[in-house]
């Protein structure tokens, strides 16, 4: 029962959230307003399906998606982001422009 306080604390808890935090939050309800304004930005992009990934906030793309329906997103919105560079990643994988790696640049 979500509707309960009890069933909520005992959840998160269980999933590692701490039990004051938690408590505090059922009691002064502190994130409601952000999770309020969230929604309203959400429909006022015309979100409705969870997930959806917004991109650059001009792109989404909606539920879950393979692999490569995400790597052709990144591909566009960084293309759009950046006109005159070329991609950061080609078809294979490798890089095209200049960019610093785990071992520095």
């Amino acid at each position: 029962d979500i509707g309960d306080a009890d069933t909520l604390v005992r959840l998160a808890t269980e999933a590692g959230l701490d039990t004051s935090e938690v408590l505090s939050e059922l009691t002064y309800g502190s994130r409601i307003a952000a999770v309020e304004e969230d929604v309203r930005k959400a429909a006022s992009l015309g979100l409705n399906s969870v997930p959806t990934f917004v991109l650059d906030m001009r792109w989404a793309v909606p539920g879950a998606q393979p692999t490569e329906v995400f790597t052709r997103a990144l591909e566009q919105a960084w293309a759009a982001s950046h006109p005159g560079t070329s991609s950061f990643l080609s078809v294979d994988g490798a890089q095209d422009a200049e960019a610093c790696g785990p071992k520095g640049c």
